[in-house]
């Protein structure tokens, strides 16, 4: 396969809009109350909640009420409607490597009953992967007229107890008015995908800025040639650990195809481009590849879930992804765009580590994460914040946060 580029695929642009947060929009409408009656934004109807990865429904104008029209593709973004997350119970570790880390749980959940002892103690990475893995937690922020971009990457607790690297990768650059922000999840079958994960936020930062350099607006990328800069970037890379010529982009010389490629450095790819000048900071985030979650966090009215492609198209969830230097196929690169209001949301890209924790937005996790997050937080009290620990979560995790005051 190759990732010959093409012009931008205008229909696959999701414009997701909201306002920045005031109680002068205020309605008597019942349809934009949640059950307590406080209104939404903009006077939008809240979302129910929906059993834990079930599919969002497609994005809709914003308006009093919902059409009752057919909906567009499952590749647009979802409807915008707010969500209001469960209430979390929270109990703190008391002793260990761990002390001090929020426990998340529901009652009656298992993770409420494990001891401190049961946890996995923290390991290195074993002696084959050190040489080429990253530290197991990386930390950035961006601040930028009122806006301030963050991200928190730690190793989750699988690779802790197995010695595995971190597979996650995120980047944060400055350019000019705009903040790139990247996030990268390796393919837990390549052998060194953590690797792969790092070649993406490079070379797909560097693809944006350029192209921001020469003029471009966010709204015009071309993520097609994002997407084929990266792909060709990994190529070469996977060459140079095979000892093997890169089959690259119009290449005509012979060389290990994708699929070869991918089992070597295989990853998913997301990017975030934020316009920090705008009067109400502009977003457009990009998914090149994978199962990443974006969301918008408002302390008064809860969580705006922006999108994930973990699905199938009968609705049914999975983790089945085509990691790139493949092609991902059909409906990739998947664009949604929006803004983020100041003084009093947040905007959250996240690998699937914290993205299936948090689910549809209503989850104790997605309670938990909105009250510690949706203000700006220094670096370190954002890794608090996703070092929190859950039965059965123990992916890798990368968080970004964008607040914009």
């Amino acid at each position: 396969m190759t990732g010959g580029t093409r012009p931008p695929d205008r229909t696959a642009i999701s414009r997701v809009v909201t306002a920045a947060p005031t109680t002068a929009n205020a309605t008597t409408d019942r349809d934009a109350t949640d059950p307590a009656g406080e209104p939404s934004p903009n006077g939008l109807p809240y979302q129910p909640a929906a059993a834990p990865n079930q599919p969002t429904a497609p994005n809709q104008s914003a308006a009093p009420r919902q059409s009752t029209a057919p909906q567009p593709s499952p590749a647009a973004a979802p409807r915008p409607r707010w969500v209001r997350p469960a209430a979390p119970q929270i109990t703190t570790v008391g002793t260990g490597d761990r002390a001090g880390t929020d426990r998340i749980a529901t009652p009656g959940a298992a993770a409420d009953h494990a001891t401190d002892d049961a946890l996995p103690h923290r390991r290195a990475v074993n002696e084959r992967q050190a040489a080429t893995s990253g530290p197991a937690v990386a930390l950035d922020i961006v601040e930028h007229h009122g806006v301030t971009a963050a991200y928190a990457s730690l190793r989750g607790l699988a690779h802790e107890d197995f010695g595995r690297p971190r597979q996650d990768a995120a980047g944060l650059l400055r350019a000019g008015r705009h903040i790139i922000a990247t996030v990268a999840d390796g393919a837990s079958q390549a052998r060194l995908s953590h690797i792969g994960a790092s070649v993406v936020c490079r070379s797909a930062t560097a693809a944006v800025r350029d192209q921001l350099r020469g003029g471009a607006t966010p709204e015009s990328l071309d993520w097609q040639a994002v997407t084929a800069v990266t792909r060709d970037a990994l190529r070469r890379q996977a060459a140079r650990l095979l000892g093997a010529p890169a089959r690259e982009t119009g290449a005509s010389h012979p060389g290990p195809d994708d699929s070869t490629y991918a089992a070597l450095l295989g990853t998913t790819a997301e990017v975030l481009v934020v316009d920090a000048e705008a009067e109400t900071p502009t977003f457009v985030r990009a998914t090149l590849a994978g199962d990443g979650y974006a969301f918008l966090l408002d302390a008064d009215h809860g969580v705006l879930p922006l999108g994930t492609t973990k699905g199938d198209e009968s609705g049914l969830a999975t983790s089945a992804i085509r990691p790139l230097p493949a092609d991902p196929g059909a409906g990739y690169p998947r664009i949604v765009a929006g803004t983020i209001g100041r003084g009093g949301q947040a905007l959250m890209l996240t690998t699937d580590g914290i993205g299936d924790d948090m689910a549809d937005g209503s989850t104790p996790t997605a309670g938990y994460l909105l009250r510690r997050l949706s203000r700006p937080v220094a670096p370190h009290e954002l890794l608090r914040a996703a070092s929190y620990l859950k039965f059965q979560s123990h992916d890798d995790r990368t968080v970004v946060m964008v607040w914009a005051q």
